[in-house]
């Protein structure tokens, strides 16, 4: 029989006796009872019947039952123990839910809780706070009128509220919110709401406010609690060449597969339609599309005037892991015309001014991998080499036995095909047929010199050359323009121009050696603990032959058809400065310094480098003292012009995700470019943040971009207002973005 011990504070599996009172009771208690509450009728009686002691029948295991546990300061009961009232500090516990209360009545026969006074109803990280609840320990199901509740990231209000479990809670005439403020920034007003704990979140004739200012309305509006990536996104913004613009689209996601449907307008463009998306097959394969469509009515011709004009874009790239280890990659790529993505989706741009369409597979056995590759021209205006199609087998260099011989090498099969953008045909092709071998060895001789020779044979063969016209009717005819200038050939009797070969051999051997020093140098500011300087010299030597045939008598396709004689030394000198420091607990070596100089010495100059002994100085300074702050410099210096050809520097501090500054500089000379940029982020507070970003032309002495951005948190919200100017299209625009702090995922592309 359970125990009847109810001494203040202590628990147990309540089983009241009739008639007793413990409203006397000035102490707190605390009480359990299952399920199936033992009420009068349930009262058990000795057992009459005869006993087998040595055979006893076997008692079934009693089936666990979830207890429903009242707690407060005064606990009383009454109707022969089937109603309890708790007052105080009120906590009823029941599975995972819980009420708190100032007064809490319990009807231990109908299961039914009613609480009154600050009262909470929480279930995990859901809450519901009421005056009054009625609750069915039964159905699970909570009914408050009026109330508020939380469920994740939603906070709502509502004339009546009625919740279901672990299933759902239902608001009517309520209002829903991601803004945990007593007056929030936004909400959405309905006339009913439903939400469907961790799946989605249904709301009826909406209407939205902007703090106590309606802006729109909608008769339905549905939301996925699933995933973050669901949401619909507004974009305003000015552009001088758009004019006013609007993005608006919804992003929906579902496992394995991003959509995002799209509608932009531009006040001097007009309307533009897009759907982009990403999906997952499996582990191995993953994708993405654009694309995008629009009568443009601001287009600009080569001739300056303003016209409408269709214009449209079509993305797909896909990788996969095909069966037998076989990697797969596809990319289509289909545009209107030169300028849409420069137009329209301008970091796209900057960083492939030319997309490629291919489809590739390849299958790797150890060192040997076997490929297959096509390579069409899908856009007229492209200029390309078409690949139709190339088969490669690669061997990665590797041991040979236990010696110190290595072997690498490569075979290749390719029908080229030369298209210049505005030409419909080829202007020149050939089939190729390339071969290469290479064996090196590598040996440490005395116990401080690296020796690494190497010689290497290649051979091609080529259907085609220069001088075998290729007849296209109307078309273009392959004439000398096809080729570099020519220079004089060494070869010593031009091929015939179908069908030939051309071998070239090469050797080349190498000398360096590591000389270092340990200083017991220590800073705990700079994290120094010991130092270690190491230099490295180096010199290799590199000779090639000459090709038996030269290179201007051989179409130009890609490096290897470039190959050239050559007959030079690299001397090369390396300075590291290294120390120790522990990375998740593992020690492990730091570079703070790292300088490379490095040059060509020529042996035959009048022959190889116009009569010039050494070649450009080039140089590699990196200096990192920290993760978050160093700088970059790789540069070129012509020894006899005492000029420095190009250089790129990089500078960044970013002790902090509050502030950061960096610096870069580009210089090509024959390129006449000599460009400085500079951008800054600075948190001023919480809530006001700033960023700076220009880049300056010095040649033309003029800023060829300038952005101004100000963030702002508005504790649901944040924000962004950018201005940005271009000088190259005489642009400016002004952007301003805001999108709720729960749902702030990117739309798949945004770049304009």
């Amino acid at each position: 029989m359970p125990s009847r011990s109810k001494e203040p504070g202590v628990s147990g599996e309540y089983m009241a006796p009739p008639g007793r009172d413990l409203n006397h009771d000035p102490e707190s208690a605390s009480y359990e009872f299952s399920d199936e509450l033992i009420g009068p009728s349930d009262i058990v009686l000795p057992s009459l019947t005869p006993v087998n002691v040595l055979f006893p029948t076997p008692t079934p295991a009693p089936t666990p039952r979830a207890a429903i546990v009242c707690e407060g300061d005064k606990v009383r009961y009454s109707d022969n123990g089937n109603k309890i009232t708790a007052e105080g500090n009120v906590r009823v516990g029941y599975k995972n839910m819980e009420i708190t209360a100032d007064k809490i009545t319990v009807y231990a026969a109908r299961k039914e809780a009613y609480a009154e006074g600050n009262v909470t109803l929480t279930q995990g990280d859901n809450v519901i706070a009421a005056d009054k609840i009625r609750y069915d320990f039964i159905k699970e199901r909570g009914t408050v009128s009026p109330g508020s509740g939380f469920y994740s990231p939603w906070y709502g209000k509502a004339a009546t509220l009625d919740a279901e479990g672990k299933e759902k809670v239902e608001f009517v005439d309520g209002v829903a919110t991601t803004c945990d403020l007593d007056e929030p920034h936004y909400g959405l007003e309905a006339s009913k709401i439903t939400i469907y704990l961790d799946d989605k979140i249904i709301m009826h004739n909406v209407a939205v406010y902007v703090g106590s200012v309606p802006v729109f309305w909608v008769p339905y509006f549905q939301r996925s609690l699933k995933d973050s990536c669901r949401g619909s996104y507004l974009y305003p913004g000015y552009r001088s060449n758009w004019g006013f613009f609007l993005f608006a689209g919804y992003q929906w996601c579902a496992p394995g597969i991003v959509i995002n449907p799209h509608i932009d307008y531009r006040y001097l463009r007009g309307f533009a339609y897009g759907l982009d998306g990403r999906f997952y097959i499996g582990d191995t394969g993953k994708g993405n599309w654009q694309t995008y469509y629009m009568q443009d009515e601001g287009y600009e011709g080569d001739d300056g005037e303003i016209s409408t004009r269709e214009r449209y874009l079509i993305e797909f790239n896909y990788r996969q892991n095909l069966i037998y280890r076989i990697q797969s990659s596809f990319s289509f790529n289909y545009l209107s015309d030169y300028n849409i993505r420069k137009d329209f989706f301008r970091s796209e741009y900057d960083s492939d001014s030319q997309p490629e369409s291919y489809a590739y597979l390849s299958r790797r056995w150890g060192e040997v991998t076997l490929s297959l590759k096509f390579r069409p021209r899908l856009n007229d205006f492209y200029t390309v080499v078409e690949k139709l199609p190339e088969v490669k087998l690669q061997v990665q260099e590797f041991q040979l036995w236990d010696s110190d011989f290595y072997y690498q090498g490569s075979n290749s099969a390719s029908n080229f095909k030369k298209k210049y953008g505005g030409e419909g045909s080829a202007r020149y092709e050939s089939f190729r047929f390339d071969t290469f071998h290479q064996v090196s060895y590598s040996r440490k001789f005395f116990g401080w010199l690296n020796i690494y020779p190497a010689v290497s044979l290649r051979g091609d063969f080529y259907s085609r050359g220069p001088g075998d016209p290729i007849n296209y009717g109307s078309g273009v005819s392959a004439v000398d323009t096809s080729s570099p200038t020519p220079e004089p050939s060494p070869t010593p009797a031009p091929p015939d121009r179908r069908d030939f070969w051309r071998s070239v051999f090469s050797y080349s051997v190498g000398m360096s050696t590591d000389i270092y020093g340990i200083f017991p140098a220590e800073n705990e500011w700079l994290e120094i603990y010991k130092l270690r300087h190491v230099i490295t010299p180096s010199i290799d030597y590199y000779y090639t032959d000459n090709p038996s045939v030269y290179y201007t008598d051989i179409y130009q396709f890609d490096s290897i058809d470039k190959i050239k004689r050559a007959n030079l030394f690299r001397l090369g000198f390396r300075n590291q400065l290294q120390t120790k420091r522990l990375y998740d607990g593992l020690e492990s070596s730091w570079t703070l310094v790292d300088l490379i100089l490095s040059t060509n010495l020529y042996a035959e100059p009048d022959r190889d480098n116009s009569g010039n002994l050494l070649g450009d100085l080039d140089t590699r300074f990196k200096v990192t003292p920290f993760p978050w702050l160093g700088f970059d410099l790789d540069l070129s210096y012509d020894v006899y012009d005492n000029q420095f050809k190009e250089d790129t520097l990089d500078l960044w501090i970013r002790p902090e995700d509050d502030w950061w500054v960096t610096f870069s500089h580009n210089y090509r000379r024959s390129k006449d470019r000599n460009r400085v940029s500079s951008e800054l982020y600075l948190r001023i507070n919480p809530v006001w943040a700033f960023k700076i970003y220009g880049r300056y032309d010095t040649v033309n002495d003029e800023f060829e971009e300038e952005s101004f951005t100000i963030y702002r948190d508005l504790h649901c919200w944040s924000s962004y207002l950018s201005f940005q100017h271009r000088e190259e299209e005489d642009e400016f625009s002004v952007y301003l973005a805001l999108w709720v702090k729960a749902f702030s995922q990117v739309p798949l592309h945004l770049s304009n």
